[in-house]
């Protein structure tokens, strides 16, 4: 089986993620200040989830941080239907989109050390922790391979890393 996840060499760090975003939606920016400013736990959770999944992560070309985010907002208003964010919908939807892309998702280098979204560490801190050289991503091996663990479970685990301490 092959994914759709790629892995990309370019370089950001949070604050330059959430600005990327902002400038590729401006027509949800309102609504996430918003969200953010009700709910400043939120930015929290925003923070984990990129340094999970960091800047190096790509889905059909496009960020999965971003592409989190942007379902979050979509799934936190229920479709725009309202303009107050829900953050259990939210959070909810930020953990379903990382966990259906990278469900079953590898990356091994060339020391054998793997790095999975299950492995509790961020993609970045596996990166530098490893010895790997973000210049050298595609020298890492990328795979996907069917696996017994459920979507529920790998969904579980992200929203504990997203939320808990």
């Amino acid at each position: 089986m092959k994914s759709s996840v790629t892995l990309d060499p370019t370089y950001l760090c949070h604050d330059e993620l959430i600005n990327q975003w902002l400038d590729h939606h401006p027509q949800l920016t309102e609504c996430y200040l918003n969200f953010t400013e009700e709910w400043p736990d939120m930015l929290v959770v925003v923070n984990r989830l990129s340094d999970l999944l960091s800047c190096h992560l790509k889905i059909f070309d496009y960020s999965l941080f971003e592409l989190c985010l942007t379902n979050g907002l979509i799934s936190g208003t229920q479709n725009f239907k309202y303009d107050a964010v829900d953050p259990i919908a939210y959070c909810d939807s930020l953990c379903t989109t990382a966990a259906s892309a990278l469900k079953g998702f590898y990356i091994r280098n060339q020391f054998g050390f793997e790095w999975s979204i299950l492995s509790g560490l961020g993609l970045s801190q596996w990166l530098s922790l490893c010895g790997n050289n973000v210049n050298e991503l595609n020298k890492l091996k990328v795979t996907f391979e069917d696996t017994a663990i459920s979507l529920d479970d790998v969904k579980n685990k992200i929203k504990k890393q997203l939320l808990c301490c």
